[in-house]
């Protein structure tokens, strides 16, 4: 993912992602400074069996000007991934924003 704003992923099911990296489920990671992550919303989802992260996040590109990140995960995502893990994320030197699963904060700048 490039940028998003108002971003809902409902009902879903992403599995045995593998190939290019990172081989994540979900990959949130922006390639500029000035895209977005705001307002994004995963639940009811199954992300499962993906060679990466179930979901990633990295955001090496993005510095303290950039507009701030807000992702939740809520309502029943199940996320299982045997390799690597179930929630990544990396390159937040600076970075602004806020990240949560099912409302417990997992990310706060």
């Amino acid at each position: 993912m490039i940028s998003a704003i108002n971003l809902d992923i409902e009902n879903a099911v992403i599995t045995n992602t593998n190939g290019t990296a990172p081989q994540s489920g979900i990959d949130f990671e922006p390639n500029q400074v000035n895209e977005y992550l705001q307002n994004i919303t995963v639940s009811a989802t199954n992300i499962s069996n993906n060679k990466g992260y179930g979901i990633l996040c990295y955001f090496g590109r993005l510095n303290g000007t950039t507009n701030p990140v807000s992702i939740n995960i809520v309502n029943g995502t199940n996320i299982h991934n045997n390799v690597q893990g179930n929630i990544k994320i990396l390159g937040t030197t600076g970075v602004k924003g806020k990240i949560t699963v099912d409302g417990k904060v997992v990310f706060n700048q």
